[in-house]
């Protein structure tokens, strides 16, 4: 059986832009994950090292995972959040329960969220 060339679709005129500067990143942007694992990992002021001690990797896999040139295991990520000290919806930016009427997210909005989620997928 032949394989199916899968084609990822573009829009034109679609592309990131970084929310700080407005301007477009010269690199790809790293997964929501990694860019996360790095933050709580700052926050306490733990090393790569530490980290990748109590998971049992490298800290060379721990800075990949950081500067997302790869991404950790799935099997990793239970013991990611147990290091960190923080639940699986922290280090996927997740936010649980809604404050408010007002935090539901508009129809126009959860539909452009999906698009945008479609086209990000490699």
């Amino acid at each position: 059986m032949a394989r199916r060339k899968i084609e990822t679709p573009t829009v034109p005129g679609s592309i990131a832009v970084d929310l700080n500067s407005g301007k477009t990143p010269e690199k790809p942007l790293p997964a929501v994950i990694c860019s996360r694992i790095k933050f709580f990992r700052e926050k306490p002021g733990m090393e790569q090292k530490a980290l990748a001690a109590q998971i049992g990797v490298t800290f060379n896999a721990v800075s990949s995972w950081e500067d997302g040139r790869s991404r950790p295991d799935l099997k990793l990520i239970p013991a990611i959040c147990a290091a960190l000290h923080i639940s699986l919806y922290d280090l996927c930016g997740r936010v649980v329960g809604i404050v408010s009427r007002k935090d539901i997210p508009s129809k126009e909005d959860i539909e452009a969220y999906l698009t945008l989620r479609s086209f990000a997928r490699v």
